[in-house]
């Protein structure tokens, strides 16, 4: 019948544990060389070479340009002529225009027109003797002539920046033209001189030259050879009339020509006078652009040359 039953039921126990031992995969090693690891920690593992992690491999930021991190390294800007940054090759072509038109070509012509009124003045004041009135008369006159050259240079030099302005090749053109072609007169071949036009010339001329100078220091910094818009200039002879220094110019200045004026220099001083013309109405152009209402009201209420008997009461506009 047999011994105890227990020595019969633990072989198959221990069997049944050998078989689940055998059937149970191996634990698998952890990155750090430990068990247990998941399957994730072996991908983790491959995708991070070397037991980097993913974020640990990510490319270093950028410097900025100054100093900082993840700004962008665009190329630097390119400088302009004057200095600044950013300029455009037509900005470099518009500076050059305007320092050969606004300041050599210009400077240029005014040296020779003092060149031109200093050897006036010399031949002037030669035959003077005594107080004779006619040769007094034309050497202040010559004298007066060379101070209103050289305060054209102070104020052209110290002139304020355009608001606006024509610069159109021909008004260009026109306007140089208009301002220095009668300087040719006095070397164009001459008449005799008339005596008798000598005191009434040196008058006039006077008067010219004298309304000249008030209106070239009323004007100021707001000067210019080339059709432009600084400031709207109301007062003292511009209460008068719209375009005193040309009126200036053309009495003081040309009437010193009449005792041995020719024909030459007569064809001269008529075209001169066109240009002239052609310059104020591209000059009122560039005015009423600027200035609008304001220019309206006053080209309405003063004339473009010879002054009214009332004037008006305008003030200066510095708009």
């Amino acid at each position: 019948m047999g011994g105890p039953p227990g020595p019969a039921v633990a072989p198959a126990a221990g069997a049944t544990a050998r078989r689940l031992e055998e059937q149970s995969p191996p634990p698998r090693p952890s990155p750090a060389g430990g068990e247990g690891a998941s399957p994730g920690g072996e991908r983790a593992d491959a995708e991070g070479a070397g037991g980097k992690r993913p974020e640990e491999q990510s490319p270093p930021p950028r410097p900025s340009p100054t100093g900082g991190e993840g700004a962008s390294q665009s190329p630097p800007p390119r400088p302009s002529p004057s200095g600044g940054e950013g300029a455009s090759p037509g900005g470099e072509r518009a500076s050059t225009r305007e320092l050969v038109l606004g300041r050599v070509l210009p400077g240029a012509l005014f040296g020779v027109a003092l060149v031109v009124q200093g050897a006036r003045v010399q031949r002037a004041w030669t035959p003077v003797q005594g107080w004779d009135a006619v040769n007094v008369l034309a050497a202040v006159n010559a004298l007066l002539m060379m101070l209103f050259y050289g305060l054209l240079v102070a104020v052209y030099v110290a002139r304020l920046p355009p608001r606006d302005g024509d610069r159109r090749p021909g008004i260009v053109l026109v306007s140089f033209v208009g301002s220095f072609a009668p300087m040719c007169v006095p070397l164009l071949p001459a008449a005799p001189r008339r005596d008798w036009l000598l005191l009434p010339a040196d008058l006039v001329s006077m008067a010219g030259i004298g309304w000249t100078l008030w209106s070239l220091l009323c004007l100021g910094r707001s000067f210019a050879i080339l059709p432009q818009a600084r400031r709207l200039v109301t007062s003292g002879p511009y209460a008068l009339s719209r375009n005193p220094l040309y009126l200036g110019e053309v009495v003081g200045g040309w009437s010193v020509f009449l005792p041995t004026l020719s024909w030459p220099g007569a064809v001269v001083l008529a075209g001169t006078l066109w240009l002239l013309l052609v310059r104020v109405r591209a000059e009122e152009c560039v005015l009423a652009r600027t200035f609008g209402r304001g220019y309206a009201e006053y080209r309405r209420r003063v004339p473009r040359f010879l002054p009214r008997p009332r004037p008006s009461s305008d003030r200066e506009l510095a708009t």
